[in-house]
């Protein structure tokens, strides 16, 4: 028996009350049943159940909902929308296997193969459950946030979004990727928990922090993200890895262009170490340190650190397979030229007897 509107309208009102689930179903309007093959009530237990069988399809504004199944449980209050659920307007669809609406606790809970697909990202999950008191989103289980319009996904087990702050929090495996036009791996940042404030603009990395760009890699204990500006700010013990060289300071702040890391800026105990025998590591270091680093990269290479404050350089020589010596020098600005990763060129600049500079030839 095909059930339509027409036939069997007060079936609707046992479905007027699902609505909310993240603005797909608008509480506003008057859920319609358009068609069901079968509608049948039923006793499973002491509960009444009402089900409606086969093709199930509402309308409710210019929302449409489809589902194999759709079942009311009269004593408890809960809705079931099961089998190929799709709850669609004209800028979101939720898909699914089944879809749970508690009328009692005002809270609709999305199962198996959820993917949420709004006007600026997909939303991929195990579980995604809409809270209305709170106006709470809480997505579980493998989630995957793609934002085709920046090149960005978020991925973790839990997200939690806050929809009236426009706040968001993702713990367990939290990992936000960036990427090229080509949709190609510019940066990764992993950490423990990230916050993202006003819908992306400003992302916060907590706890064991790694960033990883091509020639970068970077750990701390906390990093922000400045989407507009292309900004990463890394504070709490942040070291970063720079092909041969190392970096280490009280603050470090990464500017992009394009995702391609063009400058840096270091403050606070700014020290770079570097291997000056790359097959004898260790035996001899090459050091720069000062109160403030500027750093300047092309291709993501160091080619120009400014040192300032109390700026030292030591700087071993090594010709061939010979150790010649170490060459030390201090001021206040020291500017170092790199190429393809060894020192070009060492300038110091400072006021008249500032400037301190020895040479140590190898024993």
């Amino acid at each position: 028996m095909r059930i339509r509107t027409n036939r069997l309208g007060y079936v609707i009102g046992l479905f007027s009350l699902i609505g909310g689930f993240a603005d797909l179903w608008s509480a506003q309007e008057t859920l319609r049943l358009i068609h069901a093959d079968s509608f049948r009530q039923e006793k499973n237990g002491q509960e009444t159940l009402q089900k409606l069988v086969g093709h199930v399809k509402f309308v409710q504004g210019e929302t449409t909902i489809l589902c194999d199944q759709a079942v009311r449980r009269l004593d408890s209050g809960l809705f079931e929308l099961a089998g190929n659920v799709r709850v669609a307007d004209s800028t979101k669809t939720l898909l699914a296997d089944t879809v749970l609406v508690f009328e009692k606790a005002r809270k609709q809970v999305a199962l198996g193969r959820v993917v949420s697909v709004t006007e600026n990202d997909t939303t991929t999950a195990d579980a995604i459950t809409y809270f209305e008191e709170t106006d709470k989103v809480l997505s579980e289980g493998n989630v995957r946030i793609v934002n085709p319009g920046e090149f960005t996904t978020l991925e973790g087990e839990t997200v939690t979004y806050f929809r009236d702050s426009d706040f968001a929090k993702i713990v367990d495996g939290a990992r936000m990727l960036h990427y090229d036009s080509l949709w190609v791996e510019q940066t990764r940042i992993v950490a423990d928990t990230m916050e993202i404030y006003n819908g992306g603009e400003e992302t916060v990395a907590l706890n064991n922090v790694s960033i990883v760009k091509k020639n970068t890699t970077a750990k701390c204990g906390y990093a922000k993200y400045y989407r507009k500006l292309e900004k990463i700010v890394l504070k709490n013990s942040p070291v970063i890895q720079q092909q041969h060289q190392q970096i280490e300071g009280d603050t470090v702040s990464f500017f992009l262009n394009d995702s391609e890391l063009t400058d840096a800026l270091v403050n606070g105990n700014a020290r770079v170490v570097s291997e000056a025998d790359t097959v004898e590591k260790g035996r001899w270091q090459n050091k720069l340190t000062g109160q403030s680093m500027k750093f300047h990269f092309q291709n993501e290479e160091i080619q120009t650190v400014i040192i300032e404050d109390q700026a030292t350089s030591i700087y071993h020589i090594i010709e061939g397979i010979q150790y010649e010596g170490v060459n030390k020098l201090s001021g206040d600005i020291i500017t170092v030229d790199f190429q393809a990763g060894k020192v070009k060129r060492v300038l110091v600049t400072s006021k008249p007897g500032a400037a301190a500079g020895a040479f140590s030839p190898a024993k």
